[in-house]
């Protein structure tokens, strides 16, 4: 079950980089993803579920190479609010690709999905070097301090306004 479920992921992923040039085939965003670090500095995904939202699913890749290898998760039920998981998961997220190890001097994205592809958590785009500048109380995410772009600012600013940002692509 858990290769069907990755494959699905892999679909979806692939689905929505050839919708891109398109208009009208976009999945509604309804979330903002956000990324953190614990304490020993390892990344940690955050989401924001925005209301009559919801994902179960979250993909890592690198924009820039398609080709790279990517890492997908699934979440054992749907998330309506918020959640956070380290890149090797937890006991709610369940890896459905092998981990890889992120490199330094590359680009990296992480959104939040749904496998219906009915709803989706604007992607963050973040390096190793950006990660390297946080502390664990902080979130780098789109429209963290300027709409459109993205900073960092604490978690508890995430959590309560993220969903207040027009911006969420």
């Amino acid at each position: 079950m858990g290769r069907r479920l990755g494959r699905a992921v892999v679909t979806a992923f692939a689905v929505g980089l050839a919708c891109l040039p398109l208009s009208g085939c976009t999945v509604p965003v309804r979330g903002v993803t956000g990324i953190s670090v614990a304490a020993d500095g390892t990344p940690v995904v955050m989401i924001v579920v925005c209301k009559g939202g919801r994902i179960d699913s979250s993909v890592l890749h690198e924009p820039e190479d398609t080709k790279a290898p990517h890492i997908a998760w699934e979440h054992d039920g749907p998330v309506k609010d918020f959640t956070s998981w380290p890149l090797a998961g937890d006991g709610h997220w369940r890896l459905t690709t092998p981990l890889v190890d992120l490199r330094p001097g590359t680009a990296y994205r992480v959104y939040g999905a749904t496998h219906d592809n009915k709803w989706s958590a604007g992607a963050v785009e973040f390096s190793l070097e950006d990660l390297a500048a946080m502390t664990p109380d902080q979130v780098r995410y789109r429209g963290a301090v300027t709409p459109g772009e993205f900073g960092v600012t604490s978690v508890a600013e995430f959590r309560k306004t993220a969903c207040h940002e027009k911006d969420r692509s």
